[in-house]
């Protein structure tokens, strides 16, 4: 799909990757899967929230 829309992408997140020490399919995971801002996940215990 990158080699569609976006030709040589592939060729700068190999290159990316290779100077960070990472697998490339990690970097395209970590993009894919980012959180939008503001949203959070947190537990609050009942004793702190008084």
């Amino acid at each position: 799909m990158f080699d569609e829309y976006c030709p040589g992408i592939n060729e700068e997140i190999e290159g990316f990757t290779d100077v960070l020490g990472l697998d490339k399919f990690q970097a395209i995971y970590y993009v894919m899967s980012y959180l939008k801002p503001g949203c959070s996940q947190m537990a609050i215990l009942y004793s702190l929230r008084e």
